[in-house]
């Protein structure tokens, strides 16, 4: 009824085994979500409610509201003002308008696998206590920035407090809706996964803010690299289960990564801008589009010297505190958004390495049993060396 089911975490999983389930059905008969750790027990987060709560929806006269409630009500109603923010956000990075992200409704997640469940993140100590009374998460990995958690107000401390001797509380930051830092980091945070599962046993808990971008990402490159199920095959069980937007590209460019090697290539990236102007920064690049890199003035216009990978890299300059596009450089279709772009091609390889390079990138290509066994060594080794 669950999914892929394994025994050992790091043993790979065959394809045979993979079954995709159906789960529990809400009550309006659409279906589920949130995946119960039960396959009779109705859904964690769409179980009927308590008859107090259905007979005061049903009209019956509500206590009189006292300062508490008052409070709660202000602090629901800026949670929901920053969800709404945060959503449409979302819905232009990630170029999908169906995603929707609503913090004031509390942590929702979904099992993916037997032993892997990816999710929004916890917000109270009484979250971990569900996670680990209800779901048997032994494991959970964050991938929030500090910036993330702030921007609702989250305190980590009470939930580190309630994991402190069950759970392993993992952190390997990615920044929001960044497709070259889920690149670079996502090596690091599958190893992480991985390494803890092995000690911990039992369940892993993914979670960035929403659980519908970098979570899924990681679960996605932990069930192609280390339980050997073919990309296209873990999006398709995962979407069915979990509406979400993983980046693809990401997940394929982090495992040629790894096979071989981030060369990293200078490049000089040029603005013509008129004598008048005095500051030229870049957005989004290498480092996010919540930052900004500042261009260096050489005679008439501007340039920025960086080093990056090979890849495709939107961005757009802010000239004077204002987004420009450059009608001079390369443009692309970022979600809902046109970006310039910076495309930074490969060092020389052998045609060996182009045919590898050509075949991991395609949206149906796959990795050959040798190539993933360097990948799970890899993983291996990085978690070692911390």
């Amino acid at each position: 009824m669950r999914g892929m089911t394994m025994s050992n975490p790091a043993a790979p999983c065959t394809p045979s085994r993979w079954k995709p389930s159906r789960g529990p059905r809400a009550a309006d008969g659409g279906a589920c979500l949130h995946r119960s750790r039960s396959p009779v027990a109705p859904c964690v987060m769409c179980r009927a409610q308590p008859e107090s709560t259905r007979s005061a929806q049903e009209g019956a006269v509500p206590s009189p509201p006292n300062q508490n409630s008052s409070q709660a009500s202000t602090a629901a109603s800026a949670s929901g003002a920053l969800s709404e923010e945060y959503t449409e956000t979302m819905q232009a990075r990630m170029g999908s308008a169906s995603l929707v992200y609503c913090h004031e409704d509390g942590m929702n997640y979904t099992r993916i696998l037997d032993n892997l469940i990816v999710g929004s993140c916890p917000q109270t100590a009484e979250d971990i206590e569900r996670l680990v009374s209800q779901e048997e998460v032994g494991t959970i990995l964050s991938l929030q920035e500090d910036s993330d958690m702030a921007y609702f107000g989250l305190d980590l401390a009470p939930i580190l407090a309630a994991c402190s001797g069950r759970i392993d509380h993992v952190r390997r930051p990615l920044r929001d809706f960044d497709a070259h830092s889920l690149r670079m980091g996502l090596p690091a945070a599958v190893a992480a996964l991985q390494g803890s599962m092995q000690r911990q046993g039992g369940t892993a808990y993914i979670h960035c803010t929403a659980g519908l971008g970098r979570a899924p990402a990681v679960a996605l490159a932990y069930m192609w690299w280390v339980c050997g199920v073919t990309l296209p095959h873990a999006h398709a069980h995962l979407t069915a289960l979990r509406p979400c937007s993983p980046k693809l590209g990401a997940v394929r460019a982090a495992a040629l990564d790894v096979l071989q090697g981030r060369k990293a290539r200078r490049t000089v990236l040029c603005l013509a801008a008129p004598a008048t102007c005095r500051r030229v920064q870049a957005a989004g690049l290498d480092v996010g589009w919540g930052n900004r890199v500042g261009l260096t003035r050489r005679g008439r216009g501007w340039e920025l010297r960086r080093e990056l990978p090979p890849g495709a890299y939107p961005y757009k300059f802010v000239v004077e505190g204002r987004w420009t596009l450059s009608p001079a450089h390369p443009t692309m279709l970022d979600g809902a958004s046109t970006n310039n772009v910076l495309h930074i091609e490969g060092w020389e390889a052998t045609p060996e390495e182009e045919a590898a390079s050509a075949r991991i990138l395609d949206a149906q290509g796959d990795l050959t049993a040798e190539e993933a066994e360097r990948i799970r060594a890899a993983l291996r080794a990085e978690e070692a060396a911390r």
